[in-house]
């Protein structure tokens, strides 16, 4: 009996086998669209929003790694105040004011309030951050950024 089976299962492995080209010598190409739709860019890349000091400015961050862009040029030589203000029960955010990081960590307080000495004409960056980008939960945090001099 178990030479019947072993004799059929090598009968059906040789008609399985040798059944001409069942399978394809390669793989088939996938078909692709001719002019797929660009995507849009993030965020992150979007242009610098201008500025100016006293101006409050109302945004929203609506995925985890999201960060906004502003340039502010300086009216006169002192200190830049930024303050950014929002919902930390939405979110975490962080506030870059020329590559200095002010963040409430570990707490999650609103506003952050950061201080950057400036010199009249002088081109500065801010950006305001996601301050939690590795979490998987749903993102939609409102912000409102002032800004002022002393």
């Amino acid at each position: 009996m178990r030479q019947l089976v072993a004799v059929l299962c090598l009968l059906v492995l040789a008609s399985a086998c040798s059944g001409g080209n069942t399978l394809p010598a390669a793989p088939s190409p996938v078909p692709s669209p001719a002019n797929p739709p660009p995507l849009p860019p993030p965020q992150s890349l979007t242009a610098q929003r201008v500025i100016s000091v006293g101006e409050k400015v109302t945004d929203t961050l609506t995925f985890h790694g999201a960060e906004k862009f502003f340039e502010l040029t300086a009216p006169s030589d002192g200190t830049l105040v930024v303050r950014l203000g929002w919902d930390p029960g939405r979110g975490r955010l962080e506030l870059d004011l020329a590559e200095g990081l002010f963040a409430n960590f570990p707490d999650n307080r609103s506003p952050i309030v950061g201080e950057l000495p400036v010199v009249v004409g002088g081109k500065y960056r801010l950006r305001v951050a996601d301050g939690a980008p590795w979490d998987y939960d749903d993102m939609f945090v409102a912000f409102e950024m002032t800004t002022s001099m002393k």
